[in-house]
C-alpha cells in the first residue's frame, strides 16, 4: 500500500478532497456519497480535516469498525515512517480487572502453564471464526452457520465447552445457540442414560450431526417444578408442571409443552430422552437477550410414544422399578453444573464491562475534566472490581471442590453441601450483575442504550454496556430465579444445623 507524509496529506483538508490519518492509515473521505455522514462532518473540523483524526474517530467508534467493508474501502494509504503495532487474536487484555488475576502473573493454586496455552488457543478460535458469524447472524435472528459447528465438532469443543470465552462474542443469546443445549442437556444422558442409548446420542451431538435441548419448565409451573394438577386441598392446582407421561406398552405416551422431563399420571416425575418426530411442534419465541439465534422455543408433545429404553435411571437401576424421587434427583443433580455454567459466563461478562468502563473513564472528559478524574465514578469502579473479584475467588473455590468430588474425593456430607454453596454462589453473582450493569450504564450516560450510529450497525461505543444491560436476566432466572436459589442455599444449611450443645449460644 503507498505511502503518503503529513506534508501531503495535510493538502487535502476540504470538503471535496479530505484526507485523515487514523492511526497509521490515511483515510479519504472526498466522495460525497459516503456512507458515514457523522464521520464527515467530524473530520471537516479545522484542526482534523488534514490532519491525524485518530483521536476524534474513536470518541465515536470502537476500534474494530475499521475492519468493516464500509470503512476499509476508504483506506488509500499509510503514513510514512509510521510503525502500526499490532495486536494478538488471542491478547491478554492489559486494562486492569479485565482479566483473572492468574492470566496477568498473579500466582494461583489452580491454573498452570498448560491452562494459560489452552485458553489462547481457544481464545484464537472464537475471536476468528465464531465472533465474525456472531456478529453477522445475531441481530438477523439466524441460529450459528453450518461451518462454525463443523469446525467446532472437529476441534471437539463441544466436549470441553468453557463458560470463560463466550462473553467475548458480544451475543448472549447466539452463545446460547452455539451448542448451548447441549452444555445442560447432554450430562444427564452420559449420567444416567443405558449404554446403548449412550451410544446412539453422545457420540453424534459432540460430532455436531445432533442437536440436543433440556426444557424444564412450562407455562404453568416457573421454578415450581415439583407442583403439578391435582395436588392442591379440594381443588386443582394453578401451577406446577401439567406434561404428563402415560404407561403403555413398550413405552410411554407423552402430552404436553416439555421435553426431557416428564410427570407420570401419578404425579410423580421421571425423566425421559424423547426423540424427534412430527407429533412434536417447537414454536419459536421472541425474547428480550436473543432476536432468534438462541433458539428459545415453545414446544408441545400430542400423544407422543418415548420407548421403554429413552427412560433415565439413577445410579444402574436400568431394569429396575421406578424409585421414587428418582426424576427429581436427576433433575436437581443436573442443576449444579448448569448453575456454574451459568456463573462462570456471568462473571466473564462482567469482566468485559468493566474493561470498557475502565477504557471509557480513561478517554472522556466531561466539564474540561477527565472522567476518571470524578471521585464518583472511581467508587462505582471500586465496587465493580470489588464485586467480580469476590465472585472470581468464590468460583474457583467452588470449581475446585467440584472436581475434587467427581474424582472420588471428599465426604458425603461435602458433597451434599455443595449445591446449596452453588445455589448460593448463582444468585449473589447475578445479583451483582444487575448492579455492575446499573454501574456501567451511569458512567456510559447515553451511550449504555445505544447500539451504533446509523450505518455503524450497532458498533457504537456503548455496545457491550448496553447489551449486557438488556441480556443479563437470562442467567438471573435460568437455573433458578435468584431468590428460589437464595432460599434453596440457606434450606439446606438449616438442615445441617447441630443439635444440642453445638447449637447453644
Amino acid at each position: 500500500m503507498k505511502e503518503y507524509t503529513t506534508q501531503e496529506i495535510s493538502k487535502h483538508n476540504k470538503r471535496s478532497d479530505l484526507w485523515v490519518i487514523i492511526d497509521s492509515g490515511c483515510m479519504t473521505f472526498q466522495n460525497s456519497l459516503i456512507c458515514i455522514p457523522e464521520d464527515r462532518r467530524c473530520f471537516l473540523d479545522d484542526d482534523v480535516a488534514g490532519k491525524d483524526a485518530t483521536e476524534a474517530f474513536f470518541s465515536l467508534h470502537l476500534s474494530e469498525i475499521l475492519s468493516l467493508p464500509q470503512y476499509a474501502r476508504f483506506k488509500i494509504g499509510l503514513v510514512q515512517g509510521s510503525a502500526k503495532e499490532e495486536v494478538e487474536v488471542n491478547a491478554i487484555s492489559k486494562v486492569p480487572y479485565a482479566e483473572p488475576g492468574w492470566l496477568v502473573g498473579q500466582p494461583s493454586p489452580y491454573y498452570k502453564e498448560h491452562h494459560l496455552a489452552f485458553l489462547k488457543s481457544f481464545r484464537t478460535f472464537i475471536r476468528t471464526v465464531v465472533l465474525p458469524d456472531a456478529r453477522a447472524n445475531e441481530d438477523s435472528g439466524k441460529p450459528p452457520s453450518p461451518h462454525v459447528l463443523v469446525e467446532l465438532a472437529r476441534l471437539n469443543i463441544p466436549a470441553i465447552r468453557l463458560g470463560r470465552e463466550t462473553s467475548y462474542i458480544h451475543s448472549r443469546g447466539y452463545a446460547d445457540g452455539l451448542g448451548g443445549g447441549a452444555v445442560i442437556a447432554l450430562p444427564p444422558i452420559i449420567n444416567y442414560a443405558s449404554p446403548s442409548l449412550k451410544a446412539e446420542i453422545v457420540p453424534e451431538v459432540l460430532d455436531g450431526k445432533k442437536s440436543i435441548v433440556l426444557a424444564i419448565t412450562e407455562a404453568f409451573a416457573g421454578s415450581d417444578i415439583q407442583g403439578g394438577k391435582g395436588k392442591g386441598k379440594g381443588k386443582e392446582q394453578t401451577g406446577g408442571i401439567r406434561t404428563s407421561a402415560r404407561r403403555v406398552e413398550g413405552g410411554w405416551i407423552v402430552r404436553g409443552t416439555k421435553n426431557i422431563k416428564s410427570e407420570t399420571e401419578e404425579g410423580e416425575i421421571i425423566a425421559l430422552v424423547i426423540p424427534r418426530s412430527e407429533n412434536i411442534s417447537p414454536r419459536p419465541i421472541k425474547t428480550s437477550y436473543s432476536s432468534g439465534s438462541a433458539g428459545t422455543a415453545f414446544i408441545v408433545f400430542e400423544d407422543v410414544f418415548v420407548p421403554e429404553g429413552n427412560w433415565l435411571r439413577l445410579g444402574g437401576n436400568l431394569k429396575g422399578k421406578e424409585v421414587r424421587g428418582e426424576g427429581l434427583r436427576i433433575l436437581l443433580g443436573n442443576f449444579n453444573h448448569e448453575r456454574w455454567v451459568l456463573t462462570a459466563e456471568t462473571i466473564s461478562s462482567q469482566r468485559l464491562v468493566i474493561e470498557q468502563c475502565f477504557k471509557w473513564v480513561s478517554l472522556r472528559s466531561t466539564f474540561s475534566r477527565p472522567l476518571s478524574s470524578q471521585p464518583v465514578i472511581r467508587a462505582k469502579l471500586a465496587r465493580m472490581v470489588a464485586r467480580v473479584e469476590s465472585a472470581q475467588g468464590w468460583l474457583e473455590a467452588v470449581s475446585f471442590q467440584m472436581d475434587e468430588f467427581a474424582k472420588g474425593r471428599g465426604d458425603d456430607k461435602g458433597l451434599e453441601a455443595l449445591a446449596g454453596t452453588i445455589a448460593l454462589l448463582k444468585a449473589h453473582v447475578t445479583r451483582d450483575a444487575q448492579a455492575t450493569a446499573a454501574d456501567a450504564a451511569q458512567i456510559f450516560g447515553g451511550r449504555a442504550f445505544t447500539r451504533g450510529l446509523g450505518s455503524a450497525g450497532g458498533k457504537g461505543l456503548g455496545r457491550d454496556i448496553e447489551h449486557f444491560h438488556r441480556t443479563l436476566l437470562i442467567d438471573a432466572i435460568g437455573g433458578g430465579a435468584e431468590d428460589i436459589l437464595a432460599d434453596l442455599g440457606i434450606r439446606q444449611a438449616l438442615r445441617r444445623m447441630p443439635r444440642g450443645r453445638d447449637a447453644r449460644l
